[in-house]
């Protein structure tokens, strides 16, 4: 790939685009985006005045427009916040090798569908938040899913658990869970969570 534009966005992390295609390599965890106030009095206080954190966007928002494709590379383990802020016009995220993202991806409505990969043991709270998801799997059969993971998601289909005996409740938030269904695997935390909910499932 040819990179039109380039940057950092971890101490060990970097990024560069081209064409449609944001790519995130290097190692470690990313920089903190898009903070407010009361998140640097609190719990980013110490990265703010670390210099990992910041009020600012990444460099690459002014070509927002542009991405459609968010490619991580294997090595950068830690995907942070306020990485996707702005990328409204989304289509497609490969998250490579990452063990835990605490992305946003809040109004995306072009994103139909995400894949968290083996690697991914920790995915973060207010993950899709009145966006246009229809399916996300989970591979890895341990994750641990944070709260409200979907928000307001109204075009959620479909859920594919790998097992997760980690779920914990809330996951949902201002959705019609009648339209969902869970495909899980027998015996599961993901099946016992869809029956106390009342939430269609199907094994495989």
């Amino acid at each position: 790939m040819t990179a039109e534009a380039e940057g950092q966005c971890g101490d060990s992390v970097w990024w560069f685009l081209s064409g449609d295609t944001l790519v995130l390599y290097g190692s470690g965890e990313t920089w903190c985006f898009g903070l407010k106030q009361s998140d640097i009095q609190s719990w980013a206080k110490e990265d703010y005045e670390n210099g990992r954190a910041f009020t600012t966007y990444p460099e690459y928002y002014e070509y927002r427009e542009a991405i459609r494709r968010f490619v991580v590379l294997p090595g950068v383990d830690f995907l942070r916040d306020g990485l996707a802020i702005g990328l409204y016009w989304l289509e497609e995220v490969e998250f490579g090798t990452v063990s835990s993202c605490w992305l946003n991806f809040r109004n995306i409505k072009t994103l139909k569908e995400v894949v968290f990969p083996e690697s991914m043991a920790s995915i973060g709270s207010y993950m899709f938040i009145e966006g246009g998801i229809e399916k996300i799997t989970i591979l890895n059969a341990s994750a641990e899913i944070g709260e409200y993971f979907c928000y307001e998601c109204s075009s959620l289909r479909e859920i594919w658990f790998g097992g997760n005996e980690k779920i914990e409740q809330p996951l949902f938030w201002g959705m019609n869970l009648s339209e969902v269904t869970f495909y899980v695997k027998p015996g599961s935390d993901a099946e016992r969570f869809a029956e106390q909910k009342g939430i269609s499932y199907e094994y495989y």
